[in-house]
């Protein structure tokens, strides 16, 4: 089955993505540019304003007027029972796709985090712990940069984020992040320094991340 957003917009309704959805005006009763709020992910659609909803074969049968195996025909899919294996198959592509939103969403969230934490810290700059703030500003553009990429950017972009993020100890083990003695500036001075394994296979991230157990 196409994605959902591909269906619709081969229908010629308009849709911009933002994250992993696509966003417009409702097709099926906001066609006069008035509320943009319409929303299709790759199995499903839905009109917050009007409340419709569905997937891709449930939406040709609204808005054309079509029973199910009429908009089956019309979106070029065999009508017929899954497999097992084909069945078993869709489980785990479902399970991975939420996997990765889970893993997005709380990379997002542990970001959001540490950009509050940097901005609390900028509230005690003094002339002797300058050079520290100074590299908590760095981190504060690098953090947002990051959490906007996670949020607005292509899957492609979103996916190498996690992967590149998932050896630093600070995004495994956020419990850090309620620490009252969390150190925003230990952990700034922290990043960026690597450690050569042993086995020689290249860099990794150091284990610390500013605070001790």
């Amino acid at each position: 089955m196409r994605p959902v957003p591909d269906i619709i917009m081969g229908e010629g309704f308009e849709l911009f993505q933002r994250g992993d959805s696509w966003r417009g005006l409702c097709p099926l009763h906001d066609r006069g540019g008035r509320n943009p709020s319409f929303v299709a992910w790759e199995t499903g659609w839905k009109c917050w304003s009007c409340g419709e909803n569905g997937d891709g074969p449930s939406f040709i049968m609204k808005l054309k007027g079509m029973n199910f195996p009429e908009a089956m025909t019309y979106l070029g899919q065999e009508l017929r029972r899954p497999t097992v294996q084909e069945k078993a198959k869709r489980t785990v592509e479902r399970k991975e796709r939420a996997a990765a939103r889970w893993n997005e969403s709380n990379l997002a969230w542990t970001l959001g985090k540490m950009i509050r934490l940097c901005h609390g810290a900028l509230r005690d700059i003094s002339p002797e712990n300058l050079d520290d703030h100074a590299l908590i500003l760095t981190e504060i553009q690098t953090l947002t940069f990051q959490h906007d990429l996670l949020i607005y950017d292509d899957k492609a972009d979103r996916e190498e984020l996690v992967r590149e993020l998932a050896g630093f100890s600070l995004f495994n083990r956020r419990a850090l992040l309620f620490r009252r003695d969390f150190d925003c500036a230990a952990w700034a001075r922290s990043l960026g320094r690597y450690q050569e394994p042993q086995d020689g296979t290249g860099p990794r991230p150091e284990a610390g991340c500013g605070v001790t157990n």
